[in-house]
């Protein structure tokens, strides 16, 4: 019996040393531990010997140190706290300077990252026109078939040895053209695709021809996307293509 007493005061004896103030400033400082979850939901950055910027009016005594960073994540607007080790005092973060002190513990709430963040949505390999753009591509369209119309079914000016020859209609899956000096696959009616994503805006007029060059000079580009209306879109990516008539695709290789 007397040893289980024994035993028990030396238990009690242990754990009001654990708790004591000096026992709580030795467990963090000077700079054992940078940084601790004290709480659920609360995680503090310390930094030993230091009053941070304070408040004399939110003084508090007789506070642990963990009560003290409970008492700032309670209060509003409270961006930390500083805890004294030689009187228990809690002060608050204000418009007083902080300075070095010894003793002084300073912490700071940790917001804690998300386990089990919900990412991000895979970015739209079809995004939807804006009105600008809707409005830009109607007034290309139109702006060529009176084009068209003014210069007869052989209107234009098309080179005769590329694609442009066929008016920016497809000139036939598989053909290979050089273009600014690098080859280009046809694809017809390819205009987008999985894992494709754009590059800047919808540009017109242009050739398709043109189109390509203005991918080539794009960085990371390789796939234009040619209408017969002389709207292009230019992409960077690889995948499967969407298929959309009055198009022709041209994927590097």
């Amino acid at each position: 019996m007397k040893a289980a007493k024994v035993l028990l005061c030396a238990s009690f004896v242990s754990f009001a040393t654990a708790q004591s103030p000096a026992a709580q400033y030795n467990a963090v400082c000077p700079g054992k531990l940078a940084e601790e979850e004290i709480s659920p939901g609360l995680t503090v950055r310390y930094t030993c010997d230091t009053l941070g910027d304070y408040s004399s009016s939110s003084l508090t005594k007789g506070k642990t140190m963990k009560q003290c960073a409970e008492l700032c994540k309670a209060a509003a607007q409270c961006t930390g706290s500083t805890w004294d080790r030689d009187t228990s005092y809690c002060y608050l973060s204000g418009t007083s300077k902080g300075k070095a002190r010894n003793g002084s513990v300073f912490m700071e709430e940790i917001e804690e990252e998300d386990p089990f963040p919900v990412e991000d949505e895979d970015e739209d390999p079809f995004p939807e026109e804006t009105c600008e753009e809707a409005k830009a591509r109607l007034e290309a369209e139109v702006a060529q078939l009176e084009q068209s119309q003014a210069n007869g079914p052989s209107g234009g000016s098309s080179s005769s040895n590329g694609p442009d020859r066929y008016g920016n209609q497809c000139p036939g899956d598989g053909n290979v053209y050089t273009v600014a000096g690098r080859k280009w696959k046809t694809t017809c009616r390819a205009s987008s695709g999985q894992g494709y994503v754009r590059l800047g805006p919808i540009m017109h007029p242009m050739t398709t021809t043109q189109c390509i060059e203005h991918c080539n000079a794009t960085p990371d580009c390789n796939f234009a996307s040619s209408g017969t209306v002389g709207t292009c879109y230019i992409y960077k990516g690889s995948g499967d293509f969407n298929f959309q008539n009055n198009y022709s695709g041209y994927l590097e290789v």
